[in-house]
C-alpha cells in the first residue's frame, strides 16, 4: 500500500512538472518585449535565390507542381500555363506570391484557384498595363487565356472611381 501511494505521488509529480514545463514555455511574450504600440509588426519573409536543385527540393516538399506546365482548369477549358511555383517570392497562408514589388503584386490563391493582381502605384493605367504584362509573361500565356482564368484586380485607395473595386483584367471583355 505504501509503495502505491509512493509510485503515485511520484507520477502525480512528474506530470506537474510537465504541464509547468508546458505552460512556461506557451507563455505570452512579456510586454516589455513587443513594441510600444503593443502589436508585433510582422514582414514577409522573402526567398533567397535558389539554384534549381532546391526549388525543385522546395516544391516536392511544399506539394506543390514540379513539372515545367500546369494546367489549370476554368469553366471555359483547361489553361496550360508556364509552373508559376518555380519563381515564387514568397508564400503566406494559402498564397503564393509570384511579384511582388513597389508598384504590384501578383498572387495566387490555392485554396480558390484565383489570380489577385494588387496594384499600388500611380499612375493607375500605366501600373496597370505593366501588372498585365507581366502576369502574362510569368504564366506565358495569351491574352484570351487569360481571360479564361480567374484573376482579381485590385486598384489603389486614391484611385476614387477604382479602388477597392474587383475589376477584370483591362483586355478581357466586359471591361469592368
Amino acid at each position: 500500500m505504501r509503495k502505491s501511494i509512493i509510485i503515485i505521488s511520484f507520477i502525480l509529480f512528474i506530470g506537474a512538472v510537465i504541464v509547468g514545463l508546458v505552460a512556461y514555455f506557451r507563455r505570452p511574450q512579456s510586454p516589455a518585449a513587443l513594441p510600444p504600440n503593443g502589436t508585433v509588426a510582422t514582414t514577409p519573409t522573402i526567398l533567397p535565390p535558389l539554384s534549381p536543385a532546391s526549388i525543385d527540393a522546395f516544391l516536392k516538399a511544399s506539394n506543390f507542381p514540379t513539372g515545367d506546365t500546369i494546367t489549370l482548369g476554368t469553366p471555359k477549358g483547361g489553361v496550360v500555363v508556364k509552373n508559376f511555383y518555380k519563381t515564387i517570392v514568397d508564400t503566406e497562408e494559402g498564397f503564393v506570391w509570384i511579384r511582388d514589388n513597389d508598384d504590384y503584386r501578383i498572387s495566387y490563391n490555392t485554396a480558390d484557384s484565383n489570380f489577385y493582381i494588387d496594384i499600388f502605384s500611380q499612375p493607375f493605367d500605366m501600373a496597370r498595363k505593366k501588372a498585365e504584362k507581366d502576369f502574362l509573361d510569368i504564366l506565358d500565356i495569351s491574352q484570351s487565356d487569360a481571360c479564361k482564368l480567374k484573376v482579381v484586380e485590385f486598384a489603389p485607395a486614391d484611385e476614387a472611381n477604382l479602388a477597392g473595386g474587383n475589376l477584370r483584367l483591362s483586355f478581357c471583355i466586359p471591361h469592368p
